[in-house]
This record gives C-alpha cells, sequence and structure tokens, in this order.
C-alpha cells in the first residue's frame, strides 16, 4: 500500500468470535475505558507500528532467546508491522493486518524543543532512515514479551483512584517491559527519540500526548490517544 510509511501508526478494532470470551473481555474494556475518559473515537482497540523492511544487521538486536524465531523469514519480506498483542509482541506482515478494519496514523510535522509545540496541520513528519532504524531496534526490545492484561486493568483502578493519566502507579502492571499495544508503539517512538538525541545531541521529534501542560506517561498511552491527539493526522481508513 503505497499510502503507508515506515513510522506510521496503524489503529485497528477486533472482531472477536463468540467464544473467544477473553478476547471479547479485552476488547469491551478496552473501548468502555475510553469512552468514559471523553474521547471522541473510542472504538480502536489495538495499535501496531509500521516499519516495513527488516535488515540483516538487526540480527544484532535481536533477544538472546532466538529458538522459536526464522529470522531468514522475516528477511523476505518488506511490510512488517510491530505489535504487541496477546500472548507476546511480535512482527506482523501489514498484508495480514488490511483484512480487517483500520485506521492508519502520521505524526504531524513540528520543530523540536520549541514549547509550546506547533504542529503543522496539513504536513506530516518525514521520519529520516536512521530514525526507522531506531525504532525496529526498540522494536526489538519488546519482541517476545508478554502483553501485559494487568496494565489494561491499570488503567480502570488509576481512574477509580483519581489518578493523572501523566503518572504511573503500578497496581495491576506486571512489568516494566510488558505492555499493551499503544504502550508498546509509544514506547517505541520514545526509545528512538532519546536514542537519537543521545547519537546527535538533539531531539528529532517531541512526545506526543499531553494534558495541562504534562506528558501522559507512556504507560498510560491507549488506542483513541493516536486518533485523538492533534500530534497525528489521519491518512487513510478502511472498514470492513
Amino acid at each position: 500500500m503505497s499510502v503507508l510509511l515506515p513510522g506510521d501508526v496503524i489503529n485497528t478494532t477486533s472482531h472477536p468470535r463468540w467464544y473467544k470470551i477473553h478476547l471479547l473481555i479485552l476488547k469491551w474494556a478496552i473501548q468502555l475505558e475510553q469512552k468514559i475518559k471523553g474521547f471522541k473515537v473510542w472504538d480502536h482497540t489495538h495499535t501496531l507500528i509500521y516499519l516495513g523492511k527488516i535488515l540483516p544487521s538487526d540480527w544484532v538486536w535481536v533477544p538472546a532467546k532466538r529458538d522459536s524465531l526464522d529470522f531468514d523469514a522475516l528477511l523476505q519480506h518488506e511490510d512488517w508491522c510491530f505489535e504487541v498483542t496477546w500472548p507476546r509482541g511480535k512482527w506482523t506482515r501489514w498484508k495480514d493486518v488490511i483484512k480487517s478494519d483500520w485506521d492508519i496514523y502520521r505524526m504531524r510535522d513540528h520543530a523540536p524543543g520549541a514549547l509550546p509545540v506547533i504542529y503543522h496541520i496539513a504536513d506530516p513528519l518525514d521520519f529520516s532512515k536512521t530514525s526507522i532504524g531506531l525504532m525496529r531496534r526498540a522494536a526489538w526490545d519488546l519482541y517476545g514479551r508478554h502483553y501485559d492484561v494487568g496494565q489494561l486493568f491499570n488503567h480502570i483502578v488509576q481512574r477509580l483512584f483519581g489518578i493523572s493519566r501523566t503518572v504511573w502507579k503500578r497496581f495491576t502492571d506486571t512489568g516494566k517491559m510488558n505492555k499493551v499495544c499503544s504502550a508498546g508503539v509509544a514506547y517505541i517512538y520514545e526509545k528512538a527519540k532519546r536514542s537519537s538525541e543521545a547519537a546527535f545531541g538533539q531531539r528529532p521529534w517531541e512526545r506526543p500526548f499531553r494534558k495541562n501542560g504534562k506528558f501522559i506517561h507512556i504507560e498510560a498511552t491507549m488506542p483513541a490517544d493516536y486518533a485523538n491527539a492533534e500530534e497525528y493526522m489521519l491518512i487513510a481508513s478502511k472498514e470492513e
């Protein structure tokens, strides 16, 4: 699909079969929580990031537990997305995602380091090859990591206690590197940004999602953040 570029966010809405009770519960919990939080677009239940090609040099970033990974098979295709999904984070081909309903979002162009950040409404951010490489490296951090169901319910607990999404208190969250899908994508953006800043001395983009001038915590990121925030623009959409 020519409109899809590395670094794009893909939101989907799951449609589990009636007998997959655990997936139905996850879907309803995500949608209800996003609706309660007041998002205008609240029906998305899953977030992926499109990264395109995987290069042979990526092998050095693959986690030590490689027994179930056919790395050569990854090199044969150029349409890879990364997702933190049930039960573990993995690489998924776009050709398999495109079968469902989806929305593609792209970060808007802006001037890093300037506050307040002014996002150019009509202009997307053009990620460099170096930035995409750093995103792939960050994605490998999450490869094989568990989908954190506890983190999902942590959203609900925080809301019930009146805790802002700008902080993250670990109630049912099961581990720092276990995440839900949207937090996984947020982690990839943030890790790549920090790696670029450390290597080149400047931020290539600003961290998205603010509330009352403070950043939404990475772990508190939801699929609806990408669909509703000014930092992202809708590129394309498809419904089943």
